[in-house]
């Protein structure tokens, strides 16, 4: 999957063109582990490094409930 596919799939409601894989890791891994489908969680794996995802998944809390009972147990946390 290609940051163009992704940012047309699930960032529909900002400026993709501003996307900033830095300045905006969090709101992308968030938006990601909460819509994303399996290219996707492979492209935001290969990406981010687990502790980055792991502190995102740990520190948001607009998961809803499925995906972060998945995601806890996806990392063991």
């Amino acid at each position: 999957m290609t940051s163009h596919q992704l940012t047309t799939k699930y960032f529909w409601d900002v400026n993709s063109a501003k996307l900033d894989l830095k300045k905006d890791r969090s709101f992308i891994i968030s938006r990601l582990l909460e819509y994303g489908d399996v290219p996707a969680a492979r492209w935001l794996l290969r990406t981010y490094p687990p502790a980055l995802i792991k502190q995102v998944l740990t520190t948001k809390k607009n998961f809803s409930r499925k995906s972060a009972q998945f995601w806890q147990h996806y990392f063991s946390l």
